[in-house]
């Protein structure tokens, strides 16, 4: 159950005496809903930043929300070219797309086009180290330190390059076949195996992991962009496309609105995300993630602002209470006979990704627990 009071955010479970019949709260990365987007066009790729949803897609569209929820569609960056992605970095946004196509801006609305040195078109875009890289097809790789005057790199390769990411002191680059680059730097590259040939289009890092989808339900990891290990994505044989992390879950889109999502990288769960087109990236936000897609789709997942609860019977057959979110978020945790009047027992900060509370008081006919966040 998901309740409001006062601002504050609460998570609340039933025990019963048998602690056979337990009701959980729902997931919030089970319920998607639509946001109308006010096009019937490709959106591609989307970012949060500075408060703002940003998203840019086909024909040079843009689209800006505060909320996820209400957006406003404009073709205000000074391009007709089709932007397949979007970063952020230093109060700098970079978009890039067909025809070579660099677009920078410094609040998401205004912009302005900047020489890229290539004609060929850019997929993917990424910031690391003062550095932003784009990349895109026939290996094409070009780099800047500040987002107007751009170089070409030498990739080595001629296959297409769909997404880039910097973390853990290297950037890596996905694309066709199963192609890994890495680089400390930007501008000088060097092959990694990635131990399949499906194609890679997204990639992201974030919580000291590279995460990489593609063709056919692939999904690789990395802690360095340089060894790689194949995880079973629960995907099925549905393409992924775009990743995203947010309050400790990765979370991957694809074909067919497939979503599915981690803690740790390792173990996926699949998630219903109410639609069967394509999702083409995901972005965390506001205490939610935004996934988009061709025809103008928009989809939003319920917030994930406070801790996931569980209920469970501990080995002295007590009622215990697991959860999970962000180390270091603090909530009150509060039991009612009644779900109306409420008292707290004590007050939890979170360490570790999860934690877990027995109740050493008697149990009653029943009992409802709520952490709130404070």
């Amino acid at each position: 159950m998901l309740s409001f009071m006062k601002s504050a955010v609460m998570f609340c479970v039933l025990s019963v005496l048998s602690l056979s019949n337990l009701r959980l709260q729902a997931d919030p990365l089970d319920h998607w809903a639509k946001r109308d987007s006010g096009v019937a066009s490709s959106i591609a790729c989307v970012v949060h930043q500075g408060g703002q949803f940003i998203a840019v897609g086909a024909i040079g569209s843009t689209f800006n929300s505060d909320d996820g929820v209400n957006w406003v569609h404009t073709y205000n960056s000074g391009t007709g070219s089709f932007l397949y992605g979007i970063t952020y970095t230093n109060g700098l946004f970079v978009a890039v797309g067909d025809n070579g196509a660099v677009q920078t801006s410094k609040d998401g609305t205004n912009w302005i086009v900047r020489p890229s040195q290539t004609a060929n078109y850019l997929s993917g875009v990424c910031s690391g180290r003062g550095t932003f890289v784009a990349v895109g097809e026939i290996g094409t790789i070009i780099f800047s330190t500040n987002g107007t005057r751009w170089s070409v790199a030498a990739s080595g390769t001629s296959n297409a390059l769909w997404s880039v990411a910097y973390g853990a002191g290297r950037f890596a680059a996905v694309g066709q076949n199963g192609l890994l680059l890495s680089s400390t730097n930007g501008s000088v590259w060097e092959p990694e195996i990635s131990g399949t040939t499906n194609t890679l289009s997204g990639v992201a890092f974030a919580n000291g992991l590279f995460v990489a989808g593609g063709d056919h339900g692939t999904l690789l990891t990395s802690a360095d962009a340089q060894t790689w290990v194949t995880r079973v994505s629960a995907a099925g044989d549905s393409d992924l496309y775009g990743v995203g992390f947010g309050n400790g879950f990765f979370v991957l889109a694809g074909e067919d609105g497939a979503i599915v999502t981690s803690r740790e990288g390792e173990y996926w769960t699949a998630r219903p995300s109410g639609i069967t087109s394509q999702l083409l990236a995901v972005t965390y936000g506001n205490g939610q993630f935004v996934a988009v897609g061709p025809s103008g789709t928009i989809l939003q997942s319920e917030a994930l602002v406070g801790p996931q609860l569980a209920l469970t019977k501990s080995a002295a057959g007590v009622p215990q209470l697991t959860f999970q979110g962000q180390p270091g978020s603090s909530y009150d945790l509060q039991i009612s006979s009644d779900c109306r009047t409420w008292t707290t027992v004590t007050n939890l900060t979170q360490t570790n990704a999860s934690g877990f509370w027995q109740d050493p008081s008697p149990m009653t006919d029943h009992r409802f627990y709520r952490a709130v966040v404070q």
